[in-house]
């Protein structure tokens, strides 16, 4: 058996760590391997973000309409997903910002995805409008210069076709 130095917890000597305050025999803490929070758990590919969801705790107040929702508890997540398998994580305003791109990032991946989403339907005007809207709007982030870059192809295509026909 050993003492935690730092919390005092008996442990057995097949133990390295402290269970209790995830300190070594010597003190120290110990360090777990990092893995940023936006990688997926499940199959290390970085997450995407899609949003942010507002979800409503209760009943609805039915004859009340709008006024009863006033009284309603809600709160609102940012919300990523893994383009490979799914997996869907829920984060809260105010805690953890700082591991989570800029507002203006997130911003400019949801347009983005949403435009990819039309693009890949066949629905290439309205995938247009988005990718221009994402470049106009947030043209100093990864993703708005990933949009021009995407109208930029498109258009190519578009005049590539008209010169074939």
């Amino acid at each position: 058996m050993w003492t935690c130095s730092k919390c005092g917890e008996k442990l057995q000597d097949n133990f390295d760590s402290c269970w209790k305050c995830n300190h070594t025999r010597a003190g120290e803490p110990v360090v777990a391997p990092t893995q940023h929070p936006l990688d997926c758990v499940r199959c290390a590919t970085k997450m995407e973000y899609v949003g942010t969801k507002r979800f409503h705790e209760g009943t609805r107040w039915g004859v009340l309409g709008d006024l009863g929702e006033l009284f309603v508890k809600r709160e609102s997540f940012d919300v990523f997903v893994c383009p490979r398998c799914g997996r869907v994580e829920f984060f809260i305003e105010g805690i953890g910002e700082e591991f989570r791109p800029a507002l203006s990032e997130r911003g400019a991946r949801a347009l983005l995805s949403a435009a990819t989403k039309l693009e890949t339907k066949g629905e290439v005007p309205e995938a247009l409008a988005l990718y221009h809207e994402a470049a106009i709007k947030y043209p100093d982030t990864e993703a708005g210069k990933d949009a021009v870059r995407r109208v930029e192809a498109l258009t190519k295509k578009s005049e590539d076709n008209d010169a074939a026909s």
